[in-house]
């Protein structure tokens, strides 16, 4: 039930991942939802969940649809589109880091000028505007113009902190700093993420070490909440694999997540080149590579490599 003493939310994020899917259902069971502007989303009630194609499309549909009502959700389709269309084509240029029409920063940018005229077109509404790192900095200096109060989701270390980090790793082990992709971010992208950070009202971290890395000043002056992510429930029915029971079996390593030395891949194959492995120990990697195939074998550590995954 909605409390009507309680701004409703416009939620801008162009993509919709898992934490921004918490945060849709978080505010929609709370009656405070009032829009969800994206780039490719809609409804899983509406035609285009449900259109018949290919197994490929449908499943990419499937992956931008949404539990909410097809009033709750504003799409603005179009860049986000020519970003997918031109990842299967080979069209690097329109996607290239910050610069291509269609990057994941333009993107972003985009759907972020859609969330500022947005917050004019409604701004005799008392609300709340939700945003999110590298997409937040117009829809903030909107609602800020508008008396609303600007909520600012950093899901990752605060950018300059983090750059110190890549390139402190890229010192440390030069072969893996291609990986890090981070420290590519040009000065105005960390510019800008200075801005979105002084333009919040509020600021939420997921973890302790991403509320450390905000500088002290910030942290003194805004109001910054730790809110830790979750787990979802097990499934009901688990059952142990016999093989498990095996006193003969390698101990298995699951490595989920991008390959990268921002995961701390790196150390993962150094400490296992001080094992026994694979007779001991078995490892799978599963996730989007940031190098060449060639480069990860290269390590003389076996593995088997998985790709990405749904996260269902």
């Amino acid at each position: 039930m909605s409390d009507a003493t309680q701004p409703s939310f416009l939620v801008v994020h162009p993509t919709g991942n898992t934490y921004v899917r918490n945060d849709l259902q978080a505010l929609h069971e709370a009656g405070r939802l009032a829009e969800f502007l994206t780039g490719l989303g809609f409804s899983r009630e509406s035609f285009w969940a449900n259109l018949p194609g290919p197994a490929g499309l449908r499943a990419e549909l499937q992956r931008r649809a949404y539990d909410l009502p097809r009033n709750l959700i504003s799409s603005r389709p179009v860049r986000e589109s020519v970003r997918l269309l031109a990842g299967r084509a080979g069209l690097a240029g329109l996607t290239r880091h910050e610069s291509g029409w269609a990057s994941v920063d333009a993107v972003f940018h985009a759907l972020d000028r859609a969330g500022a005229r947005e917050v004019l077109r409604q701004r005799g509404t008392p609300a709340a505007v939700l945003t999110y790192e590298d997409g937040a900095e117009q829809t903030l200096a909107a609602a800020r113009a508008a008396g609303w109060t600007g909520v600012y989701h950093l899901p990752i270390a605060y950018g300059p902190y983090a750059r110190k980090i890549f390139q402190d790793e890229a010192e440390r082990l030069p072969e893996w700093a291609p990986t890090l992709q981070g420290d590519r971010d040009s000065p105005e992208k960390m510019a800008r993420k200075e801005r979105e950070l002084e333009l919040a009202s509020v600021v939420i971290c997921p973890s302790q070490f991403v509320l450390d890395s905000l500088p002290a000043t910030v942290r003194a002056a805004k109001a910054c909440h730790l809110v830790r992510y979750g787990a979802p429930p097990l499934p009901a029915k688990v059952t142990a694999d016999p093989r498990d029971q095996d006193p003969n079996r390698p101990l298995r390593l699951l490595f989920a997540g991008a390959l990268s030395q921002r995961k701390g891949l790196a150390d993962v194959f150094a400490a296992l080149r001080l094992l026994n492995c694979p007779r001991d120990v078995e490892l799978v990697l599963l996730g989007r590579p940031c190098a060449p195939m060639e480069f990860y074998r290269a390590q003389q550590v076996p593995f088997t490599y998985e790709p990405p995954r749904a996260n269902a």
